[in-house]
């Protein structure tokens, strides 16, 4: 069986909604790490919080990843959903 012809529309939102996380998270990233180099040279001390400040960021480049597959399936459940209304 075919797949569900996707919407453009549809495939364009799913490009947006992947891209503009990545590219705030790309920007917070290029920040904290300059962030980091500075404070380190200056005052080793401020280590432990700026470990997790790198942790926190990792953690969200990780969800960031995850987020397509998401909107893919939620995407195709939705044409699903139409379809079956449709063939009522």
């Amino acid at each position: 069986m075919p797949q569900p012809k996707v919407p453009f529309w549809a495939t364009f939102l799913l490009i947006v909604l992947s891209l503009i996380p990545g590219l705030i998270l790309a920007v917070l990233s290029m920040f904290a790490i300059k962030f980091f180099i500075q404070h380190f040279l200056h005052t080793p001390d401020m280590l432990l919080a700026l470990t997790i400040m790198q942790t926190v960021l990792g953690m969200l480049w990780w969800g960031w990843t995850e987020i397509p597959l998401f909107f893919r399936e939620a995407i195709h459940k939705m044409l699903q959903r139409r379809r079956k209304g449709e063939d009522d």
